[in-house]
């Protein structure tokens, strides 16, 4: 393990003493998902980022980023204990199977979603409620989580209605060819995902996707943590600790705001 602690027993008192004999922990996350983590000039900016540093400077261990751009790859990085934490994450079934989730999550995700069709496919319309976009095909990324509303209903859907693949530019190219009707997105982080999937893909700088519904949703993020046995288990009562301290220092609403208008400044 990355995190590391050698312990001693005091013989008759039974007490346990634990130094740390490397006091850094690495960590990966979703990077574009402003205003819990995004870029900045500084590195990474958010609110995440700011209990990552009250965590660094209330236990004084060094957190070490390691850049993953495989959302995917980062889970698995952790779940095989080579990557010490997930910093911030939803809980999944899918993920609960190999990671070890904090009890108490690292902030509330209030935010809107859309469902996003490609602009000029008419065939697909805008819809007043989640069952009407039943009759329409569904393209995601494989674990995604988009809340209990929606996951509940995509749990439902046919088969045929329901495309899983493997990444964010395979999901807006099946759409934008008209192979899959749409997608779902969180609207704050729409805009800076798809900017980031046009550099990437050549044949998406010209396409714009609109939306055909949408939904207020409440989603807890949570550090995430291997469920390998050894000593980054240690990391748990260290976090549980700065979150809650976190949030009793801070009104978290005003620092949201803060950040939304910071992210926003970092892209221009």
């Amino acid at each position: 393990m990355i995190f590391k602690k050698i312990c001693f027993i005091f013989a008759g008192l039974l007490i346990s003493f634990c130094v740390q004999s490397q006091a850094t922990m690495t960590w990966c996350a979703y990077y574009n998902w402003a205003p819990w983590i995004y870029s900045s000039e500084n590195g990474y900016d958010g609110i995440l980022i700011e209990e990552l540093r009250l965590f660094e400077k209330e236990h004084k261990i060094k957190a070490k980023a390691v850049i993953i751009n495989n959302w995917k790859r980062c889970q698995f990085e952790v779940a095989k204990g080579k990557v010490d934490i997930i910093l911030g994450a939803n809980k999944t079934p899918e993920r609960e199977k190999i990671l070890h989730f904090l009890k108490d999550p690292a902030f509330i995700n209030k935010s809107g979603l859309s469902a996003y069709a490609l602009l000029g496919n008419e065939k697909v319309q805008k819809v007043k409620a989640i069952e009407g976009l039943r009759r329409y095909k569904l393209s995601m990324v494989r674990g995604n989580s988009f809340g209990k509303v929606v996951n509940e209903f995509v749990s439902t859907l046919d088969k045929t209605n329901l495309w899983v693949v493997n990444s964010h530019e395979q999901v807006l190219k099946l759409v934008a060819l008209k192979r899959h009707d749409y997608f779902f997105s969180n609207d704050a982080s729409y805009i800076s995902m798809l900017a980031k999937y046009r550099k990437i893909a050549p044949q998406l700088k010209k396409v714009s996707f609109r939306k055909i519904f949408s939904i207020e949703r409440e989603v807890p993020v949570y550090i995430a943590l291997t469920k390998k046995e050894g000593a980054s288990r240690s990391l748990e009562a260290m976090w549980l600790k700065t979150i809650r301290d976190y949030h009793a220092s801070v009104d978290v609403n005003e620092r949201i705001e803060f950040h939304k208008k910071n992210a926003n400044k970092a892209k221009n």
